[in-house]
């Protein structure tokens, strides 16, 4: 770290750097809108895109306040990190920790298609927590449930 941080040039020009930027933010906008489109879906995949898109928006507030030259430009950079990109990042990173703590750990948990078990049903831990608001402890109790619903 140590070599890192005295080894480098104060200033450095990049050809690319509008490509860059754009990139990032187009990076991020697509990270977003997977985020709240897979999680009003249920997609199962929500809280990986949820916490890469946490990651990319919190280097983007870093990178945006220490690139930024001092006066309006480091002002302008530090309102969008802390108006606009931290916020963003907290919001996906608790969807995205919200849905790991409510992730199924007993290993029976429902299949990536959402389907469990030999009937094709819609998967019965879904609905389970959906209706009750509490995880079954196994297959077969969540299986006895779905049977007394239908």
């Amino acid at each position: 770290m140590y070599m890192l941080a005295t080894g480098q040039p104060d200033a450095a020009t990049a050809a690319q750097w509008p490509v860059a930027w754009v990139g990032l933010d187009a990076l991020e906008s697509v990270g977003l809108i997977a985020t709240g489109a897979f999680a009003i879906r249920g997609d199962r995949r929500y809280p990986l895109v949820a916490a890469a898109t946490a990651t990319l928006l919190a280097i983007d507030a870093w990178f945006d306040t220490t690139t930024a030259a001092a006066g309006s430009a480091f002002v302008t950079a530090a309102l969008m990190a802390f108006c606009v990109e931290l916020p963003l990042a907290a919001l996906c990173a608790r969807l995205a920790m919200r849905a790991a703590q409510q992730a199924p750990v007993d290993g029976g948990g429902s299949s990536p298609t959402g389907v469990c078990g030999a009937r094709g049903a819609r998967c019965c831990h879904v609905r389970q927590v959906a209706a009750t608001g509490e995880r079954p402890r196994d297959e077969k109790q969540a299986a006895a449930r779905v049977d007394t619903e239908e």
